[in-house]
């Protein structure tokens, strides 16, 4: 399967999969539609949530030119 993305005015969208509590953050790869990734953080008050979606800088992606 392929991951969807969706283009629009403000930039791109696709689903992903968290996996809360991993031993480390990283994307694991496709799950359907969806990217798939372990967070280390707890499932607590939305804190794995809120890592998924700060994780480029939690895995050291840099943007390149």
């Amino acid at each position: 399967m392929n991951l969807r993305v969706e283009e629009g005015e403000d930039g791109v969208t696709f689903r992903i999969r968290v996996k809360p509590s991993a031993p480390r953050n990283e994307i694991k790869g496709l799950r359907g539609e969806a990217l798939k990734i372990d967070i280390n953080a707890p499932p607590v008050k939305g804190k794995a949530n809120d890592d998924a979606l700060r994780l480029p800088r939690l895995i050291n992606i840099i943007r390149s030119a």
